[in-house]
């Protein structure tokens, strides 16, 4: 995934579930700057371990940030915790249904 999506996600994410830089930073333990840095692709800090407490502040599974998912509100909701097993049988199923709509019996 191109690192400038993957920031855009997290800030979608966190824009559509409403909660503000500073609860987010407080919960992935960092500063609300270095967070909002991080969110722009500026921080020094860009490494697993920040990212994991970010998907654990924004109580989402990183297979879903990692994900082309759209973000919307049902998504997150539908997705959000979903495994990434979870995530591969769910994306199957929608292709599957994309590429027969109409299957025959």
């Amino acid at each position: 995934m191109n690192p400038s999506m993957l920031f855009e996600r997290i800030r979608a994410i966190r824009e559509t579930k409403k909660i503000k830089q500073c609860k987010v930073a407080l919960k992935a333990k960092m500063t609300q700057q270095a967070y909002s840095f991080f969110e722009l692709g500026n921080s020094k800090s860009q490494n697993s371990k920040t990212l994991f407490n970010i998907c654990e502040a924004l109580e989402i599974n990183i297979s879903f940030l990692m994900s082309e998912i759209p973000i919307t509100g049902e998504s997150v909701e539908k997705y959000g915790n979903m495994s990434f097993e979870k995530l591969v049988e769910e994306n199957l199923r929608l292709l599957a249904l994309v590429s027969n709509p109409c299957p025959v019996n």
